[in-house]
């Protein structure tokens, strides 16, 4: 028998919670890592989607496999673009 372990009830629960935990990896990985750069922003979330739904057999869960691999790519996409955008520092005050 299946077992579902939904944690969050709706996408937009997810994606608040996405927000927090990806907020608090970005400073851990800022301890130790001084420069992001774009192959941490494209590579690593795709390698994380293809590692997820191929390798890892998501494609085999249907439209919820996939939401989660996707889910799974957008964390590590947000995690090294709040550390990118921590490395640039404060932003200028009225600069668009």
């Amino acid at each position: 028998h299946p077992l579902d372990h939904l944690t969050e009830p709706a996408v937009a629960d997810h994606f608040r919670r996405l927000d927090g935990y990806t907020t608090l990896a970005a400073r851990e990985t800022g301890r130790h890592r001084t420069h992001v750069g774009w192959g941490d922003l494209t590579l690593r979330p795709a390698a994380t989607f293809f590692k997820t739904y191929v390798l890892k057999h998501g494609f085999r869960d249907g439209m919820p496999g996939f939401l989660v691999c996707a889910f799974a790519a957008m964390y590590s996409f947000l995690k090294y673009a709040k550390l990118w955008e921590a490395q640039l520092g404060p932003p200028a005050l009225g600069k668009s």
